[in-house]
């Protein structure tokens, strides 16, 4: 499902993966395990990743916990963007 909220395209997630990423969001918010700004840099990457929806499944698939699981995401966001600040670079 695509939705479009608040100007930005949500990733193309089931309604149910999405309430899940949202609400570990939130936990490891308020558990102070990552910042806002990460939340900011997971949610910018999933609407970003072709087949979000593939690389969401494989990552709680992998996970033992929701920290686990975010700390995942957080770690795919960081390659994705350093991938892209190496490919600026040598442009």
């Amino acid at each position: 499902m695509k939705l479009i909220q608040g100007g930005k395209k949500d990733p193309d997630i089931n309604e149910q993966d999405w309430k899940f990423i949202n609400t570990s969001l939130r936990q490891c918010i308020a558990m102070h395990f990552i910042t806002e700004s990460e939340k900011e840099e997971i949610l910018n990457y999933l609407e970003t990743t072709e087949e979000a929806d593939l690389t969401v499944r494989g990552l709680m698939a992998g996970s033992q916990s929701v920290t686990s699981f975010v700390l995942s995401l957080l770690q795919a966001a960081n390659v994705q963007r350093n991938l892209k600040k190496q490919s600026f670079q040598s442009k």
